[in-house]
C-alpha cells in the first residue's frame, strides 16, 4: 500500500504527466473526501474508493509517461549497460 502512495506522489511530481490528469485526480479525490454523503449510489469504504482512484492514476499516468508497470521508479528508462540478454540450453 505504501508503494502505491509514493508512485502516486512521485507521478504527481512528474514532469511528464499531463496537468489534466492530475488535476482529475486530485479534484476526485478531494471531492469524495470532502462530501462523500452527496455519492450514496457508491456503498464503498472511504479507504476503498481512495484506493482505487490511486491505481487508475498510477496505470493512466504510467501510459502516459511511458513507465513500465513493474518498472515505476525509473523515470528516465535508463537500463544497465553490464546485463546481456542470452538465450540457452542445458546439454547432458
Amino acid at each position: 500500500m505504501l508503494i502505491l502512495f509514493q508512485r502516486v506522489w512521485k507521478l504527481l511530481r512528474h514532469p511528464g504527466v499531463r496537468t489534466s490528469t492530475k488535476v482529475i485526480f486530485v479534484l476526485s479525490v478531494l471531492i469524495y473526501g470532502f462530501s462523500p454523503d452527496l455519492m450514496p449510489f457508491m456503498p464503498f469504504d472511504d479507504f476503498l474508493v481512495f484506493y482505487l482512484a490511486s491505481r487508475v492514476f498510477v496505470n493512466v499516468a504510467s501510459r502516459e509517461v511511458g513507465i513500465k508497470k513493474d518498472n515505476i521508479f525509473d523515470f528516465k528508462g535508463k537500463k544497465d549497460k553490464d546485463v546481456i540478454d542470452t538465450d540457452g540450453e542445458f546439454v547432458e
